[in-house]
């Protein structure tokens, strides 16, 4: 059996090459695959081909699949799609109707079925004798035209004979020439203009003209008037002392949420946390920006004028403090109080949704434990990361976040 189809594949994969049936042509698909093979046509049309390739009729059947290589045609002008087969080679050969092979240079005892061959001498023996032949028949300049004018009292006729303008013996002459630039040498001269100057004075061109002073009496007018305004200064700082922030106070940004991401109206939670634990408020809002804007420690060491080793360290010890108070403003609202903010995108086919969960992933550095590497390696991140589950209420209020699973945890087995 494994011989039996070791010969059917041979024979498909000789099937698959083409040949070409005419005496003495050598060319196969196998050996030139770039060349067209044209199908022979079959009836008593394949009995003019082959009678006309010199081919015993009687040997060949005349329904079978044979080919006839191009070196046999003229393809430019056997050809109907000649332009389409040029371009695309799979497209299909259509021949013009009665072509029949005709060039067969495999056989050498045929002397009328070689393809012409040009050869440069004979081309050029062929020119000189057509140029020859023009020069030859050219029509010799003829006289000149004549004009013959009569004028009576009543009326002027104007005759006007011409012949044919004779054209004159020209030769086409080819001249070649070669343009060469002149050798000179290009310099950039740098000047500098200087603007003109005119002689220009100040004048005053007010209508109300003021008596010059002395520097003694601008000098001294100057000292009251800075005297007198600190005086001003002073008075109402201490009248309005109750109302200024104090020091920590104004270390507050303008646009809070840009930085730490709590709005204007919620700044006093940053107070609470400073009384609750102990922290000054620089290092909360040290920490704060550091989560909301993922900042180096460089940077925020220039901005709180601290060095970079000790803003990390700041950061270290105040994020479980400000988890620890913060977790507790994380509440699931009740059923009611989701639907009476539901949004009105939800409102319409999604009425009933109370919460929308993901598990999101953060890139951790890689652990030093070679166990907690593999607990934390994400196969779909290719790097160390922690898992959270995240829930969120339908007007985006964070209502759950659950403990920290290592990256090679599944969704199913959080969720």
């Amino acid at each position: 059996m494994m011989e039996h189809a070791e010969g059917n594949a041979d024979f498909q994969k000789k099937a698959t090459n083409k040949y070409c049936i005419v005496p003495g042509c050598e060319s196969s698909s196998y050996r030139q695959p770039k060349k067209l093979f044209l199908n022979v046509p079959t009836g008593d049309i394949r009995k003019n081909w082959l009678k006309q390739m010199r081919h015993d009729i009687a040997s060949v059947s005349l329904t079978s699949h044979l080919y006839c290589c191009e070196d046999h045609f003229k393809l430019e002008e056997d050809l109907e799609n000649y332009m389409r087969v040029k371009l695309d080679p799979t497209a299909k050969i259509r021949l013009k109707k009665g072509t029949l092979p005709r060039f067969f240079n495999c056989q050498p005892d045929r002397k009328r079925s070689h393809a012409p061959i040009c050869r440069p001498a004979a081309k050029k023996l062929r020119r000189a004798r057509i140029l020859a032949e023009v020069e030859r028949n050219d029509v010799p300049p003829s006289s000149a035209s004549t004009f013959n004018a009569s004028a009576s009292n009543n009326n002027l006729s104007l005759h006007y004979h011409q012949s044919e303008p004779s054209r004159p013996k020209t030769k086409d002459v080819g001249t070649q020439m070669s343009l060469k630039r002149p050798k000179y040498c290009s310099i950039r001269v740098q000047c500098t203009i200087l603007p003109e100057k005119h002689d220009v004075k100040d004048a005053c061109c007010s209508p109300i003209k003021f008596e010059p002073t002395s520097n003694r009496d601008r000098t001294s007018s100057v000292s009251e008037s800075e005297t007198t305004s600190s005086n001003i200064l002073n008075n109402t700082l201490e009248s309005c002392e109750e109302y200024l922030p104090t020091d920590e106070e104004s270390g507050e940004k303008a646009k809070p949420k840009n930085y730490i991401g709590i709005p204007d109206h919620a700044c006093f939670v940053i107070r609470l946390l400073k009384t609750a634990s102990n922290l000054s408020i620089e290092d909360i809002y040290l920490t704060l920006e550091k989560i909301k804007t993922n900042s180096s420690f460089t940077i925020l060491g220039d901005e709180y004028g601290r060095s970079s080793s000790y803003a990390n360290d700041v950061f270290r010890k105040s994020v479980p403090l400000i988890a620890a108070y913060l977790k507790r403003l994380i509440l699931w609202p009740s059923s009611d109080t989701i639907k009476s903010t539901l949004p009105l995108p939800f409102r319409a086919r999604y009425s009933n949704v109370q919460s929308i969960i993901d598990c999101f992933e953060i890139e951790i550095q890689k652990p030093s434990n070679v166990v907690n590497q593999a607990l934390t390696w994400s196969e779909y991140k290719k790097c160390n990361t922690i898992k959270y589950l995240i829930s969120s209420t339908p007007d985006g209020t964070i209502n759950y976040i659950s403990e920290g699973f290592g990256g090679r945890t599944s969704d199913a087995v959080i969720v």
